[in-house]
């Protein structure tokens, strides 16, 4: 039974553990009715890190007044009633019972201003956090490892609206993949890339998740067995950003990422257990991770995140994320993505490639 306690700001523990079992009851599926606040997350539920970061979204589309809660502590979180007690935990009046409540945030303070009141003094922060300021790292052309495609195994390629797409279908066909061209609505990627005749396509009606299902039983059935797949993202230009950060027709295109990742998780794995898959992404940023230009919108670097989580819990599938410079000419650029996938480094996710050479992204100090 859910826990309660007295309301604070209007909110209860009773109130978030109630949403929290509504939440994850739409997100999964099961009934509400049979959800128990002691259900094992992952165990008992089958909820992994994606549908978590999904469920806590919604939670603070909820209650707004829920403050950032770490991710890597969100991880150790095992049970729903664990969830509800952490969000408690950190919030900064308590009840009763021990726990907290959710209390309606701080006004921010008033600025100060100098100059007559032209301009506002900035705020001095009193906080631990560390920062961590980033550097490109060079790297070595990858080295090499043959790979076999398995046997009735299929490549999905997502259709980036150019030329690009099918310099890569090329590429992998000549190594032996059977590949599938995954194409957007119209609305969404503007024109469709020509392909080779050898191979097949399936187009997407509209952005539903349902129709991703489909699509993906479409090329099981006719096609074979998934065991790789890479989403090459249009570029920000390409899609009309025009200098806009946030561009809707990007942002729908990285959500599906995330949703294709899900309905993949179990294809993908067991092709890993039979030999070999891939889950790659290629955004089309500087090369460099965002830190050299910045003529691109700022959605596809959700991929990055994406990918490096995929890492981190398909631990046979070898998982790479890419930013692809848009200044590369297609040919280049689809020798390039070919190539990563033959990288025999497994510890190596994010790999940027322009220019001006190859880099990764690492923590260069704390300060």
């Amino acid at each position: 039974p859910a826990p309660s306690a007295p309301a604070v700001s209007g909110v209860s523990l009773s109130a978030l553990s109630e949403a929290l079992l509504n939440i994850v009851s739409d997100k999964t599926g099961y009934p509400a009715e049979m959800l128990e606040l002691e259900m094992d997350i992952e165990a008992d539920l089958g909820i992994d890190s994606i549908k978590r970061v999904e469920i806590l979204g919604a939670m603070r589309d909820e209650f707004p007044q829920l403050p950032d809660l770490p991710a890597e502590d969100l991880a150790e979180l095992r049970t729903l009633q664990e969830i509800v007690d952490y969000m408690g935990d950190q919030m900064p009046s308590g009840s009763s019972n021990g726990k907290a409540e959710i209390a309606s945030p701080k006004a921010p303070a008033p600025e100060k201003a100098t100059n007559g009141g032209a301009t506002p003094a900035l705020t001095q922060l009193d906080h631990d956090i560390p920062r961590t300021p980033t550097a490109l790292k060079p790297l070595p052309r990858p080295d090499f490892i043959a790979v076999d495609p398995p046997a009735d195994g299929v490549c999905v390629l997502t259709d980036d609206g150019t030329p690009l797409t099918g310099m890569v279908a090329e590429g992998l066909s000549a190594k032996g993949w059977s590949v599938v061209v995954l194409s957007f609505p119209s609305d969404v990627v503007g024109r469709q890339s020509a392909i080779p005749s050898h191979v097949a396509r399936v187009t997407l009606s509209d952005m539903a998740e349902v129709r991703i299902e489909e699509a993906l039983k479409t090329i099981s059935d006719g096609h074979g067995h998934i065991a790789a797949f890479v989403h090459i993202s249009p570029s920000s230009h390409q899609l009309g950003a025009n200098g806009d950060l946030f561009v809707s027709a990007e942002k729908a295109l990285v959500k599906h990422a995330f949703l294709l990742a899900k309905h993949l998780k179990r294809p993908l794995n067991d092709a890993a257990e039979r030999g070999y898959a891939l889950f790659m992404t290629v955004a089309r940023l500087d090369g460099a991770f965002g830190t050299r230009d910045g003529r691109y919108g700022a959605v596809s670097g959700g991929l990055f995140g994406l990918t490096k989580t995929v890492n981190l819990e398909w631990a046979g599938v070898f998982c790479r994320a890419l930013d692809v410079s848009a200044g590369l000419d297609d040919a280049t650029a689809a020798a390039q993505i070919i190539a990563e996938m033959h990288d025999p480094n497994r510890v190596l996710v994010d790999v940027g490639l322009s220019q001006s050479g190859r880099v990764t992204i690492v923590a260069s100090a704390v300060v």
